[in-house]
C-alpha cells in the first residue's frame, strides 16, 4: 500500500511539471530604454571678415619689420610716451621709439632735411590741425586712411569722422580744447568770462601766450579762428597785447602751463586745456580752465605717415592700434583727455569736463587752410608786430 502511494506521488509531481512547461509564458516587461543623447549639429565655422584678414596681414608684415619710430611734437606729454610704447610692444611684440621733435615747426624741418638726404628716420609723426596740412602740402606724407582696417570694422564707434584731410593722409586720434587757463589761487572762479575781462588792470603783465607768429600751437589756432569767424577784431587783440603787456612766449606750450601753475602768470591765453592742463588738474596743481563766452576752439590732434618711412607697416599698425578701443584707452587715460571713440570713457578730471563749454568752435580742414594762409601772409605780424 505504501509503495502504491509513493508511485502515485511521483506521477503527480511529473504531471505538474509537464503542465507547467506547457502553460503560456508571460513575457517580461521590457527594460526602459534611455533616450538617445541629443547631439548638437556642429556650428558652421565663422569665416573671418576681409578686414580681419587685412589686420592679420598687417600684423605679420609689421612684425617682420620689427621696429617703429615716431616723432612727437609734445602731444605725448609726461610719461605718456613710455606708457604707449610699452602697451604697443606688449600687444604686438614690436619695440617703439618715440622721439621728441621739439614742436611741429621743428618736425617739419627735420622731415624736409631727411627727405632731401633720402634717409627717412621716422615712420609716423603727430601734429596739430595747422602744421599737419602744411606737412601734407610740402609732400612729407602719404595716404594712410585706406590702409587701416579699424576704420572699416569700427566706423560706427567714432563720434566724428577720424579722417581729417581730404586725401586721407591725416587721421585724428584726439580732440583738444583750446582756450584760456588760469591759476585758481590768483583768479577767482567767474572772474573771467570774456576776453574783454582780460583788460582789467589786475591782469597787466600777468598774461602769457604762445607767440602766434611762430605758426603752431593753440594760440594762433584760437586767435586765427576768432579772426576768421570775426569774433574778435584785430584792434581788440592788438590793444589787449599792448595794453596788458602780454608775454609772448617762444618756447613750448607745456612750459607756459607750468609757469601758470607756479603762479608766475595768472592767465594762459590760447592754452591746450585737454592736453596740457588736464594732467595738472588731475595731479592737484592750482589751475583751472576758463570757457570764454566768445567760444572755445576744438583742435584735432592728427597722426600721419612719413613719406619714405623705413617701417611703413609698423607705422600703419600703430595708427590702427591708436584708433582702436585699446589704443584710445591707453593714450587718453595717460593724458587725462576725452577719446575720439564713443565706446571709450572720458578720462578728463572733474574740473576739466566739457559741460561748461558755452560755445564750441570745431576746427575743420577748410578753417585750417584759411588759418595757414594767415600765417603764410604774416597776418599775425600785422596784429602783433614783427618778431
Amino acid at each position: 500500500m505504501k509503495h502504491r502511494l509513493s508511485v502515485v506521488s511521483v506521477l503527480l509531481v511529473v504531471l505538474l511539471a509537464v503542465l507547467s512547461a506547457c502553460a503560456p509564458q508571460t513575457a517580461p516587461a521590457p527594460a526602459p530604454v534611455a533616450p538617445a543623447p541629443t547631439v548638437a549639429a556642429p556650428a558652421a565655422p565663422q569665416r573671418p571678415s576681409a578686414q580681419d584678414g587685412e589686420l592679420q596681414q598687417l600684423i605679420k608684415a609689421a612684425q617682420q619689420e620689427g621696429k617703429l619710430i615716431m616723432y612727437d611734437a609734445t602731444f605725448f606729454v609726461g610719461d605718456t610716451r613710455t606708457v604707449v610704447a610699452r602697451a604697443f610692444q606688449e600687444r604686438y611684440g614690436i619695440p617703439m621709439d618715440i622721439l621728441v621733435s621739439g614742436g611741429s615747426s621743428a618736425t617739419i624741418e627735420k622731415l624736409q632735411v631727411e627727405q632731401r638726404m633720402g634717409v627717412s628716420v621716422a615712420d609716423v609723426f603727430v601734429a596739430g590741425s595747422l602744421s599737419g596740412p602744411r606737412m601734407i602740402s610740402l609732400g612729407l606724407t602719404r595716404e594712410v586712411a585706406k590702409q587701416l582696417p579699424v576704420l572699416k570694422t569700427d566706423k560706427d564707434q567714432f563720434g566724428l569722422d577720424p579722417v581729417y584731410s581730404p586725401g586721407g593722409e591725416a587721421v585724428t586720434f584726439a580732440h583738444i580744447l583750446i582756450g584760456v587757463a588760469a591759476n585758481n589761487k590768483l583768479v577767482q572762479p567767474g572772474e573771467i568770462k570774456s576776453y574783454k575781462d582780460l583788460l582789467k588792470p589786475k591782469f597787466k603783465g600777468k598774461i602769457v601766450m604762445r607767440d602766434p607768429r611762430l605758426g603752431s600751437g593753440g594760440t594762433p589756432l584760437t586767435l586765427g579762428t576768432f579772426r576768421h569767424l570775426k569774433l574778435l577784431g584785430d584792434d581788440f587783440l592788438s590793444n589787449l597785447v599792448k595794453q596788458q603787456e602780454v608775454a609772448m612766449w617762444g618756447g613750448g606750450e607745456n612750459e607756459v602751463a607750468q609757469m601758470v601753475a607756479r603762479g608766475e602768470y595768472m592767465v594762459d591765453m590760447g592754452a591746450g586745456l585737454g592736453l596740457l592742463y588736464s594732467p595738472l588738474v588731475r595731479d592737484g596743481a592750482p589751475v583751472m580752465p576758463v570757457y570764454m563766452e566768445e567760444g572755445t576752439v576744438g583742435m584735432p590732434s592728427i597722426i600721419l605717415e612719413s613719406k619714405g618711412a623705413p617701417h611703413p607697416n609698423a607705422g600703419r599698425l600703430f595708427i590702427n592700434w591708436l584708433l582702436s578701443a585699446e589704443g584710445q584707452t591707453v593714450y587718453h587715460k595717460a593724458v587725462a583727455s576725452p577719446p575720439v571713440r564713443k565706446d571709450v570713457p572720458d578720462f578728463m578730471p572733474e574740473g576739466m569736463r566739457r559741460e561748461p563749454v558755452k560755445k564750441l568752435l570745431p576746427t575743420n580742414w577748410e578753417i585750417s587752410q584759411a588759418l595757414n594762409k594767415m600765417i603764410a601772409d604774416k597776418d599775425f605780424e600785422n596784429v602783433f608786430g614783427k618778431r
